[in-house]
């Protein structure tokens, strides 16, 4: 995926650590001056899935798109909800024994349902 790919410019790590420091609703109001074009679209989903309290309504719509996109019809190399929880279902079908790790992967598989 491309927003993953490259390296960022001595001024772009900089602004990251600004990112990194600022309370989550300082990260709304910043205003960057990005060499790279794919800081806006990481900082964007930096809040969205750290601090969703900070979005307006319009990026809560476009951050639930963005999610219901991705679990319906994720990129290549990632799992669909439907097939996640077809996983964890033979994952729990090996683990007879383990009760620890039957609970958490009824946990997992609980909170993907939830989704």
């Amino acid at each position: 995926m491309q927003i993953y790919q490259g390296f960022f410019s001595d001024q772009d790590r900089n602004n990251m650590a600004m990112i990194r420091e600022a309370n989550p609703h300082q990260l709304a109001g910043l205003q960057l001056n990005t060499a790279d074009k794919r800081l806006p679209e990481l900082l964007f989903r930096y809040r969205a899935r750290n601090f969703p309290a900070t979005l307006t309504d319009k990026e809560l719509e476009r951050w639930r798109q963005f999610c219901q996109q991705r679990m319906l019809a994720p990129p290549e190399g990632f799992l669909s909800a439907e097939a996640f929880m077809q996983r964890l279902e033979e994952l729990a079908g090996q683990q007879n024994e383990n009760t620890h790790n039957l609970r958490l992967l009824k946990s997992l598989y609980d909170y993907a349902a939830s989704l």
